[in-house]
């Protein structure tokens, strides 16, 4: 009933609205220099009519009038005033960058509506946060941000307001990826040089954005230098880094590559063949390359791939056998869009995609005079077959709306193992164990984004459909964000959300691990909901800005691994290992950030709790969940000590995590026996660390090279990451008094790395 007079509601906003404007105003805003479209750009009419430029650069507003003069502004270039002319082809609006590193840039207050539950990052974020060794990354970018919480040291993991780290949607232009992680979580998949800009979104989550139930993080890639060709590569500790750009044919097509490796292997596995005849390693890649090309006034064609693999490998030749043995992951995306804007009132963006996730052990063994073989190979993954349109309509004057449909082929292989066994060339086994799910989502949306003087409300349903195993799920996700003007700097809000998630991921860890399962819904357990409530402000001046929210997520139906056991136990029956449960999460969070001078701070603050409850864990009763740390705190301060030298100062603070003790210790034939009946009933200390960074750059003939060392954790604070329950000394010999042991892996860690930007 809820639903029906919502749609009733959003079909009055849609049909009974007067049309008084006469003129489309349209456009695209680009970098001056690069030709690379600015995304999030504000264009501010002369009667403070506001839009902003989409992940396309693309913008459009309508007016009585037949001219306008507009001011467009962008964080890190000048302000520009332009006249607009309606036209039924693009204006392009080219700015320059500012050389000025930190300056005042004042906006309408209308933006305070318009961004309300989103963060816009860009390069400015990823340089400014001193991270371990040194590696920019975004998903520690992000830990700075209010509301999330790193899930261990060092690593790029987060939950968000008390979720899990599996209901985060991360997407490659508009494309799902489903590991974020290289390095076994210390460095993320995301290539800090190849991203344009990346939106965080929190609140009021867009009727566009489904299949996840947390936060959204949608990242949008370089198209390339339209203007010529240049390109950088830089060297740290954990990798190298190489990037190309330049125009196929200038201002109409580009491309742009990147492409970065770490090469721990390339110096361990010579030294140990030449010890052992054995060769050993670890290595990861990853490669980003994107095209575009202006196919006529309104039509503009999209090529994109990405492609990252890690790997563990060992190999071994003895006098007896040989053998080989690999670990890895991989994801790989590939997708073809096309935007249309022939329509005076449409822009449209139509996408073909594949993508997929993949996690492979395997190991080979032949003995060298029995002649036996044995190879055994594991895969899990998930693959993606997708088929996207949507589009915005801008013939409603204070209206936008936005809709579209998804088509999604899924399979999932949530574990197949492959065994063969010979023996004199002889077969003696060769079996595979294991079957692949295969699911079909569809998904149509619409919202319409109204501003009206002091008011911005954006009204929005999705409508999801699920088959999978004979079953059939439908569900209705309304979506609202409401944003109120008091003044020209403050600004109140209120959001609702309500979303469904129709694949679980099944983890043992906190870090995101590939060996992470990916599981769809079924009768026994049916998709997450969650229902997310917010209230906040949002107040700007000059400098100043400052945001609060106070939240509360209701989940159901999500699921866990029963006490005692794990799903490394080759458990192919989910029902017998996994069981379903509730949870709900609650807090408030803030955020500020200023400019004085040469000094840019940003300060950020969280208080969440979140609880969980099942009827296999922890005996049926409520407990506090893994990510339940009330208090997160992060202190960023940004110095320009001269036009190219910026000192970088961070410090983190949260709440010490959650682990199981005992409730009794007891001996059963002389050998200890632990009573882990209540979950999570410890809390580690506090863990924080001081990092610090400083920044050099200097002009050369050919380009410019940039300096930066650090450390992280200045001041060696001993932080847990690892934990364990002692029951012997280091001897071998039962203590009669078990103890808690906590060893730490980054105190005091110097950093360097060294870029060189030619042109």
């Amino acid at each position: 009933m809820l639903i029906k007079h919502y749609i009733t509601i959003l079909t009055i906003l849609f049909t009974n609205i007067y049309i008084n404007a006469q003129y489309l105003y349209k456009g695209i805003v680009k970098d001056k220099k690069s030709g690379e479209v600015l995304i999030g750009a504000t264009i501010i009419a002369n009667d403070n009519q506001v839009a902003i430029s989409n992940n396309y650069g693309y913008f459009a507003l309508k007016h009585t009038f037949p001219q306008l003069k507009a001011t467009i502004q962008y964080v890190g270039y000048k302000s520009k005033t332009a006249d607009l002319y309606p036209s039924s082809d693009l204006q392009i609006i080219e700015m320059e960058p500012d050389t000025i590193l930190i300056k005042e840039v004042t906006v309408s207050s209308s933006y305070n509506l318009k961004t309300s539950g989103i963060t816009q990052l860009t390069s400015r974020h990823f340089n400014s946060l001193p991270v371990l060794l040194g590696e920019k990354d975004l998903l520690k970018s992000m830990h700075v941000l209010s509301g999330v919480i790193q899930n261990a040291e060092g690593t790029t993991n987060f939950s968000f307001r008390g979720s899990n780290s599996g209901e985060n949607l991360f997407l490659i232009d508009g494309i799902p990826v489903y590991n974020i992680n290289h390095l076994y979580g210390f460095a993320s998949i995301f290539n800090t040089d190849a991203i344009n800009v990346a939106n965080f979104y929190k609140n009021g989550i867009p009727s566009r954005y489904g299949g996840r139930n947390s936060s959204v993080t949608d990242v949008i890639i370089k198209e390339g230098n339209q203007k010529k060709y240049t390109g950088n590569f830089s060297l740290g500790l954990l990798s190298s880094r190489v990037l190309f750009e330049g125009p196929i044919k200038k201002d109409t097509a580009s491309f742009f590559v990147a492409a970065r490796r770490s090469f721990y292997d390339l110096f361990i596995a010579p030294i140990t063949y030449l010890n052992d005849k054995t060769l050993m390693g670890y290595y990861f890649y990853d490669i980003i390359a994107k095209t575009n090309c202006k196919l006529n006034t309104n039509n503009n064609a999209y090529l994109s791939l990405y492609a990252g693999k890690d790997n563990t490998y060992l190999y071994e030749n003895t006098e007896f056998y040989k053998s080989r043995y690999n670990n890895g992951w991989s994801n790989y995306t590939l997708s073809t869009r096309w935007n249309n804007t022939s329509l005076p009132y449409l822009f449209s963006n139509t996408t073909l995609a594949y993508t997929q996730f993949k996690y492979s052990s395997s190991l080979w063994e032949q003995g060298k005079k029995d002649l036996t073989t044995n190879n055994t190979v594991f895969q899990s993954g998930i693959y993606d077959y997708i088929i996207k349109w949507e589009g915005k309509y801008y013939r409603l004057n204070h209206h936008k709306l936005n809709m579209g449909f998804e088509w999604y082929y899924h399979t999932f292989v949530p574990g197949t193992e492959k065994k063969y066994y010979s023996q004199s060339n002889t077969k003696i086994i060769d079996r595979t164990v294991g079957l692949d799910l295969n699911g079909n989502e569809w998904n149509v949306y619409i919202s319409d984004e109204i501003e009206w003087k002091k008011l911005y409300l954006v009204m929005g349903v999705r409508y999801s459909i699920f088959d999978v195993e004979k079953a059939n799920y439908k569900k209705w996700q309304p979506r609202i964000l409401l944003a109120y003007q008091i003044s020209p700097s403050l600004t109140l809000n209120t959001s609702f959300h309500k979303m469904y998630q129709f694949m679980h991921l099944v983890s043992n860890s906190t870090i995101g691990m590939p060996t992470d399962l990916w599981l769809p819904i079924s009768n026994i357990f049916p998709p997450l909901e969650t229902e997310q409530y917010t209230i906040g402000a949002k107040f700007k001046r000059s400098t100043l800005d400052i945001s609060w929210d106070i939240f509360f997520r209701d989940m159901r139906n999500i699921i866990d691994i029963k006490d005692g056991y794990t799903f490394y136990n080759e458990h192919l029956i989910w029902d017998d290992i996994l069981t379903k449960g509730q949870g709900y999460a609650y807090g408030t969070e803030i955020m500020i950030e200023n400019t004085i001078g040469l000094v840019h701070t940003t300060l950020s603050y969280t208080f969440c709790r979140s609880f969980r409850q099942y009827v296999d864990i922890n005996r049926g009763q409520w407990y506090n969940f893994q990510y339940d740390r009330p208090h997160n705190a992060h202190i960023l301060m940004s110095y320009s000590i001269s036009q190219n030298k910026i000192l970088n100062t961070s410090w983190t603070f949260s709440s010490g995590a959650l682990t199981t003790v005992p409730v009794q210790n007891y001996f059963l034939f002389k050998r200890p026996v632990m009573d882990l009946s209540q979950k999570n009933n410890y809390r580690l200390p506090a863990f924080h660390h001081l990092d610090v960074s400083y920044q050099t750059s200097k002009a050369k003939k050919r380009g410019i090279r940039t300096w930066q060392f650090g450390i992280y954790n200045v001041y060696a604070h001993n932080n847990p990451f690892i934990v364990r329950y002692r029951t012997t000394d280091r001897e071998g010999k039962l203590l009669q008094s078990p103890r808690l042991e906590g060893i730490g892996m980054f105190t005091f860690v110097p950093f360097i790395s060294y870029e060189f930007k030619f042109y």
